[in-house]
């Protein structure tokens, strides 16, 4: 059973009592209030410890057990009448908080590290460690690492070796 079995009843759930507003971004409880209104939007923002944006949550209770799902998510769910992908859902302009979907695409979580904005300095997998260049790579599942690089040239060259000796199949 996978992450998405688990999570699919709070999805479905989510999809029966908020509306998405692909325009917007938007997502709102369908309940009304009783002047005709629709309550206000659903999720609350959160960060990370260094106060940069990471998304918007929202909880969904069955029973006694509530789930915390990302809107961008739900939003997904929602405007492609229940399709919840294994891969990721990226935020094209890279602000968590936009959720139109013409900001969304689902991509591969390769895809999605390529696009983060903290993206190593270097390269993708190359980082300074100690007193030397690092790179990692990661092949079915198992991680390849190799240091002692001068600079991060040397290293991302290295890293481009590595792959094409094994034939490029990092994991996506």
């Amino acid at each position: 059973m996978n992450k998405n079995d688990e999570l699919l009843p709070f999805y479905k759930k989510a999809m029966r009592l908020m509306e998405y507003d692909s325009k917007t971004g938007e997502l709102t409880w369908k309940a009304e209030t009783k002047n005709g209104n629709r309550t206000k939007a659903c999720g609350s923002k959160s960060y990370r410890v260094s106060g940069k944006p990471k998304c918007i949550r929202v909880g969904v209770r069955i029973d006694n057990v509530c789930k915390s799902l990302m809107v961008h998510r739900v939003a997904w769910f929602i405007s492609t009448n229940g399709e919840l992908p294994d891969d990721e859902i990226d935020h094209i302009n890279r602000n968590p908080f936009d959720n139109r979907l013409v900001n969304l695409q689902k991509v591969t979580s390769r895809k999605q590290s390529e696009n983060r904005s903290d993206q190593s300095k270097y390269g993708i997998g190359v980082y300074w460690k100690g007193r030397s260049f690092q790179y990692q790579v990661t092949i079915n599942r198992r991680r390849h690492r190799k240091g002692g690089f001068k600079t991060a040239k040397e290293a991302v060259e290295a890293r481009r070796k590595f792959l094409s000796l094994n034939e490029g199949n990092e994991n996506e």
